[in-house]
Parts: C-alpha cells; sequence; structure tokens
C-alpha cells in the first residue's frame, strides 16, 4: 500500500501577531501569498510550521494578547490545532478520521515526524530538516553564500548522509571504548596473577593450623568437664548464701518497718485518746434537741425537703417583686398611650379616597398619553403640509391653531395630574397615621389587661411571707438535731477505732520480738556458708580461667583456619578468573581487529559515496534551475568541494570562478541551490509530504526572471507550493491569490483564483 503524501488545505489564526482572526483556503498548484512588507504574509508560513511542530507558539503571540490559536488542516484527513491560554502553550489536539486526541507538544512532534515521514530529531529546537526540504526562508537565502555558512553540514544533515557520519563517530568510541576494556582487562588480568602467587602456599598452611585446631579442641573438651562440675556446686553455694543473705535482710527491712509502724500507731492511739476525751465533753456541755432522732439520713431528707419549699417560697416573692416593677411600667405606658392616640382618623373613609384618586390619577395618565400622540402627529403635519396618514395637502394655519388649542388642553391636563398627586400622597399620609392609631388602641387594650392580671397576683403576697416564717423556723430546728447527731455518731466512730489501735499496737509489740529471734539465728548461719563458698568461687575461678584461654585459642585458630580456607578458594576463583579473561582478552582483539580494518572503513566508504551521490544530484538539479533562470550560455554554477555553490563565467573559453556575484546573480544562485537541495532531500529522505514553502525566494530579480521562474516551479513537479512574494507580477502563475494588506485592526486577507 503506497504512503500517504500531505498538502495544506486550510490555516487558522487567531491574535497570531497582526493576524487577529485569519482563515485561508489553500488550493493544489501554485498558491501567491502577496502584499507589502510588514502586512504579515510570512507570518503565514511561521504558523504552518510552528503548527507542525510546535516550536515558539508563544512568541508569535499578538501584542497585548495573552491567548491565541493556530488551527491546522491538512489532505488527506488530518487536523492539528494548538491553543495557548495565559501565554501558556496548552498542547496540541489533533483529528485522525472524526477522532480526536489531546498531545503534549513533544508528543505532537513525534506524531508529525512519524506521520509526515519527516526522520526529524524530536529533541532539536528548530525543525532543521523540514526547513531543508520543504521551508525555504527568506533570512536564509540571503546568508546562503556567506562564508560563515557551513553549506557541507546543511547538505550532510538534509541528504542524511549525517547518519553514516554519527555511525562512523559511534563505531570509533564503540573501538575505543573496547581497547579501554581490553587494558582495563590486563590490569585485572595483572592483579588477579598477583594475587595467584601470593596465595601458593595456602593449602600447606591450612593443613597445619587444622591438626593445632584438633589438639586444642581436646584439651578444651577436659576443661569443659571440669568447668561444669565446678560451676553447679559453685552456684548450689551461692544460692544458700543469697538466700540467708536475702532472709538477713528482709527481716532487717521488716523490722525496721515494724518499729516504725509501732511508733506511728503510738502516737495515733494517744491522739485518738485525747480526741475522745474532746468529744465526751462536748455531749456532755450540750442540751437535747426538740427534735432528736438517731436516723441521719431521715433528719437529711426533712432538712432538704423543707429547704427545697422555702426557695420556692422565695421564688415566688421574687416574681411578686418583678410583677411590682412590671406594674409600674405598664401603667406608665397606658397613660402615654391614652395621651397620643386620636380618635377622629377614619380608616375606611382614607382608604376609600386613595382608591379614588388612583382611578383619576390613571385616566388623567391615559388622556395625556393620547393627546401626546395627537400632538406629534399634528405637528409633523404642520412642518410638512401634509396629512400623515393619507398624504393630502392640507391648511396648516387651520391646524396650527387646532395644535396650539391641543398643547393647552395638555397642559391643563399636567397640572389636574400634579394636583391629584399631592391630593394623593396627604391622603396616603393620613392613611398611614390611622392604621397607626389603630395599632396603638389594641396596644393599650393589652396593657390594660395585663395591669389587672398583676393586681390580682399580688394578692398573695401576705400569705408568702407566713409561710416563709414557717418554713424557717423548722430549717433551724432540724439544723440543731443534725448537729448533736453528727457530734453523737462521731464519738462513737473514734471509740470504736481507738480499741482497734490499742489491739494493733499489742500485736506489734510481739512481732518485733519475734523477729529479733530469727534474726541473731540466721547471722550465725551466714558466717558458716560464707566461709563455704569463698574456697568453692576459688576453685570454680581457676578452671574458668583456664576455659577462657583455651576457647581464645580455639578461636584464633578457627579464623586461621577459615582464612587459610578463604585463600585457598581464591586460589582457585583466580586461576579460573585468569583463563576466562585470557579468552575474553583474545576475542576483544578480534572485534577491534574488524572495527578497525572491516567495519569503520566500509561505513566511511559508505558515507563518501552518498555525499557524492547527493553532490552529484544537487549540482545536476542546481545547474538546470540557474539555467532556466539565467538563460546565459556563459555563466554557470558549481558546487565546491565543500558542497559550497559558487559562479563560474567563461572567459576566453575557459571557467573561471567569479568570487564577487551580483545581487540578482547572488539571489539567482542561493534560490537554485536551496531548491535542488529541497528536492534531493524529498527524494533521498522519503519525506511524505506534498507542498514547499517558499518566503520571498524571487528577492532581487528582474522582470525576465521573474516570468522564467514560472518555468522553475514547474519543473519541480510539487503538486502544492506556497510562494510569499511582493511582487504582482507573479499573480499570473497562480492558481490561487492570497493577498494580505495590514490595518489599524490587524491583517486583513482576501483570496481569489
Amino acid at each position: 500500500m503506497k504512503a500517504l503524501n500531505y498538502k495544506i488545505r486550510q490555516v487558522h489564526l487567531k491574535n497570531i501577531k497582526s493576524h487577529v482572526d485569519t482563515t485561508l483556503e489553500f488550493s493544489s498548484g501554485i498558491n501567491i501569498i502577496e502584499g507589502d512588507v510588514g502586512s504579515g504574509k510570512s507570518t503565514i508560513l511561521q504558523s504552518i510550521e510552528a503548527a507542525l511542530f510546535g516550536y515558539d507558539i508563544t512568541k508569535l503571540i499578538r501584542v497585548n494578547e495573552e491567548n491565541c490559536q493556530i488551527v491546522l488542516k491538512l489532505e488527506p484527513d488530518l487536523q492539528i490545532e494548538w491553543n495557548v491560554r495565559s501565554k501558556k502553550n496548552q498542547g496540541a489536539r489533533v483529528l485522525i478520521n472524526g477522532e480526536l486526541h489531546t498531545l503534549t507538544a513533544k508528543e505532537m512532534r513525534e506524531f508529525v515526524v512519524k506521520k509526515l515521514r519527516i526522520p526529524e530529531s524530536t529533541g532539536w529546537r528548530e525543525p532543521k530538516l523540514f526547513r531543508a526540504a520543504v521551508y525555504i526562508r527568506q533570512e536564509e537565502l540571503k546568508t546562503l553564500l556567506d562564508e560563515s555558512t557551513s553549506a557541507e553540514e546543511l547538505v550532510r544533515r538534509a541528504t542524511g548522509v549525517t547518519k553514516f557520519s554519527v555511525a562512523v563517530q559511534n563505531a570509533k568510541r564503540v573501538n575505543r571504548q573496547l581497547d579501554t576494556l581490553s587494558q582495563a582487562l590486563r590490569n585485572t588480568l595483572n592483579l588477579v596473577q598477583s594475587r595467584v602467587e601470593r596465595n601458593k602456599d595456602a593449602e600447606e598452611n591450612l593443613k597445619r593450623y587444622k591438626a593445632q585446631l584438633e589438639e586444642e579442641l581436646a584439651t578444651l573438651e577436659t576443661l569443659e568437664k571440669m568447668y561444669q562440675e565446678l560451676e553447679q556446686k559453685n552456684r548450689k553455694a551461692f544460692e544458700e548464701y543469697s538466700l540467708i543473705s536475702n532472709k538477713i535482710h528482709a527481716e532487717t527491712q521488716a523490722l525496721k518497718s515494724f518499729e516504725e509502724d509501732l511508733g506511728i500507731t503510738s502516737e495515733q492511739r494517744q491522739s485518738l485518746e485525747k480526741e475522745v476525751k474532746a468529744l465526751e465533753d462536748e455531749l456532755l456541755a450540750q442540751e437535747a434537741p426538740k427534735l432528736l432522732s438517731d436516723d441521719l439520713e431521715e433528719i437529711n431528707s426533712k432538712l432538704k425537703e423543707l429547704q427545697r419549699e422555702l426557695a420556692r417560697v422565695n421564688r415566688e416573692k421574687g416574681v411578686l417583686e418583678n410583677q411590682k416593677r412590671q406594674l409600674s411600667e405598664l401603667e406608665k405606658e397606658k397613660q402615654a398611650l391614652e395621651s397620643e392616640i386620636d380618635f377622629g382618623l377614619d380608616l375606611d373613609a382614607l382608604t376609600d379616597s386613595v382608591k379614588k384618586l388612583d382611578q383619576k390619577k390613571e385616566e388623567l395618565l391615559k388622556e395625556i398619553a393620547k393627546l401626546e400622540s395627537l400632538i406629534q402627529g399634528h405637528s409633523k403635519l404642520v412642518q410638512t403640509g401634509e396629512c400623515y396618514v393619507c398624504g393630502a395637502k392640507v391648511d396648516t394655519k387651520s391646524w396650527k391653531k387646532h395644535l396650539e388649542e391641543e398643547e393647552q388642553t395638555l397642559n391643563r391636563l399636567k397640572i389636574e395630574l400634579d394636583n391629584a398627586e399631592r391630593e394623593l400622597e396627604s391622603v396616603r399620609e393620613n392613611q398611614s397615621k390611622a392604621k397607626l392609631q389603630i395599632e396603638k388602641q389594641k396596644r393599650l387594650e393589652k396593657v390594660a389587661n395585663k395591669i389587672e392580671e398583676i393586681r390580682q397576683s399580688l394578692e398573695r403576697e401576705k400569705s408568702l411571707e407566713e409561710e416563709e416564717k414557717r418554713l424557717s423556723e423548722e430549717v433551724r430546728e432540724l439544723n440543731e438535731a443534725q448537729r448533736f447527731t453528727l457530734l453523737k455518731n462521731k464519738y462513737e466512730e473514734r471509740v470504736s477505732r481507738l480499741e482497734e489501735i490499742k489491739k494493733r499496737e499489742q500485736a506489734l509489740k510481739e512481732r518485733i520480738a519475734e523477729l529479733k529471734r530469727s534474726l541473731e539465728q540466721n547471722k550465725a548461719e551466714l558466717e558458716r556458708v560464707s566461709l563455704v563458698y569463698s574456697q568453692t568461687k576459688e576453685e570454680f575461678d581457676k578452671v574458668r580461667k583456664q576455659r577462657e584461654e583455651s576457647l581464645k585459642s580455639v578461636e584464633r585458630l578457627k579464623e586461621l583456619v577459615q582464612s587459610e580456607q578463604r585463600r585457598v578458594e581464591e586460589y582457585k576463583r583466580d586461576l579460573e578468573e585468569q583463563k576466562r579473561i585470557a579468552q575474553k582478552l583474545e576475542t576483544l582483539s578480534k572485534l577491534r581487529g574488524f572495527f578497525e580494518k572491516s567495519f569503520i572503513p566500509t561505513l566511511e566508504k559508505i558515507e563518501a559515496l552518498r555525499l557524492e551521490e547527493a553532490k552529484s544530484r544537487i549540482s545536476v538539479k542546481m545547474k538546470e534551475y540557474f539555467d532556466l533562470l539565467m538563460q546565459d550560455d556563459e555563466r554557470t554554477v558549481e558546487l565546491t568541494d565543500e558542497l559550497k555553490p559558487v559562479l563560474k563565467k567563461r572567459i576566453a573559453g575557459e571557467w573561471v570562478e567569479m568570487p564577487y556575484p551580483s545581487g540578482g546573480e547572488r539571489s539567482t544562485i542561493a534560490l537554485s541551490y536551496r531548491l535542488a537541495l529541497g528536492c534531493v532531500a524529498r527524494e533521498m529522505r522519503g519525506i511524505g509530504v506534498d507542498f514547499m514553502m517558499l518566503d520571498e525566494p524571487t528577492d532581487g530579480f528582474s522582470e525576465e526572471q521573474l516570468t522564467k521562474f514560472q518555468m522553475v516551479l514547474e519543473r519541480l513537479e510539487i503538486p502544492q507550493i506556497i510562494l510569499v512574494s511582493h511582487h504582482k507580477a507573479l499573480e499570473s502563475i497562480g492558481q490561487t491569490i492570497i493577498r494580505v494588506e495590514y490595518s489599524k485592526d490587524g491583517s486583513v486577507v482576501s483570496v481569489s483564483g
């Protein structure tokens, strides 16, 4: 299946430099974009490139704007849309076969490179191959013949020869890496060989250390048996010594604690004896209360009940006090309301008057509106002398007099309207006052009722005072009974507690005597056990020291055995490693030989052949286009070894290089070279676009060269050419003419053809 090649069908620009809102349709064949300098012609081509690759779109935003949009439609069926919001690139949206996809700027470039088959690097900051093969820019043509321009680099990049240069450099880099790797392996081999020499005696040392270890392990086994027996004997003696010591310590602590407890108990007994005597004296001194009871809970219950009743009476008295204050305020309010109420305003009559005046006002407004309409028509009739309905001629004098009468009537009606509005306002004011009086009458009635209610409530004040006096006396008597009962209960509790403390004091004295006897016996036993433990420990410490020295010796010999085992293992590994490195060095040597003698020379030869092919094809096409434009057999153009175009002139039968061509010749050479390079780049790289963009390629051309330029475009055999030019002479060769003019509101575009 043949791959698709794309053409430009439409571009839409919004807030792109001088273009506020521009939509352009392109056709197959030659599309001419013409206009004055600065009108916005080149911006269209820049926008197409920006839409394809997304480079520097924010730099195209119109001055004083923050948002912009570029929509590019290609054939067949591909649409690309870029949006910038607040001067930030929002990424792209691509529409393929009716399906919309949102991509980042990098994803969009990768998509275009693949879709249009432009083997472009998405990591570059500009579409270099696209500009070489598709987009010929005005500023590039002006600098193409400068000494500073690298023509060979341009050709290499455009025709794909660069990839062979890169391949050669990569191959050389790989070869250098192989050399570095070989040197590293040789260094490693030297290290391995030195370790092999160093570890030759490891096996002999291992045998010797193993024999010494077996001998020391036998000694350790004997010492271990003695150690276990003595450890058990020593532990038993120590446990007996510790048991008696702990027992003595516990009894000493207990004796101390009991003695302290005895002191505290004696003090408590003395204190309670004094307190009981004081309570007894206080009870004898008090007179028994009227309401004597041993049930303290019953007394407290009655007391709480009386206190609640007393609190209720106090609350009711407080309510009566508030009502007294409220009664005084209500009587003042009643007097004020009686003085403010005016019983002369009739609300129903005032409401009826408002209704009648509203009706009269509405009738006057209708008459005024009707009369103003008539006056307007009659004024026109007086001015024109013709009936505004049928167009017949009329007597303006009589109509003028009639018009004056109507205006007088209108003024009279307006006066009546003003009088009616003033009267209506006055009546409405009285209506509001009447409503307020009714509210005050209702409030007066409510206040009077409240006064009567409070006076009836105040009649209970005397009975509440008598009840309060009775309750207070009952509370006093219960408080006296409560205090006496509490004192009696406290006395009985202290007497009972005193008896308990006396019993405890006697028990403590007996326990202290018992502990002192046991303590004397345990101290004598401790002296005997201490002597046995001391002898056993001395013998145990001696064997333990010998055992520890033997353990250290065993550990040292084990470490030596392990160390020699590691040396033996390292020795064997190094022998294998020595063999493996030697084999790898041999392989690397063969691989380096292949790179140096075969692979790199072959790549360099292919690179030279491809570059020569590109030079030949560019040279043929460049001469073809140059000859068509110049039509001069005495002048031609050739490529130097550096692939730079130079002008040659036949002088006395020989071709001589002309180092300083004229301005027209420079323009012709540059255009011929770039067109040839673009065509060859398309052929050699298989680029999938059927359009070429030319920005002012004919700058400096004569009228005759402009005519011949059409022949060059036909030779290109490119289905679609978009050509920016300020030469009107080129209009004749275009299938579509796009005129761009600059106005105060931005670029204005018109299309013909």
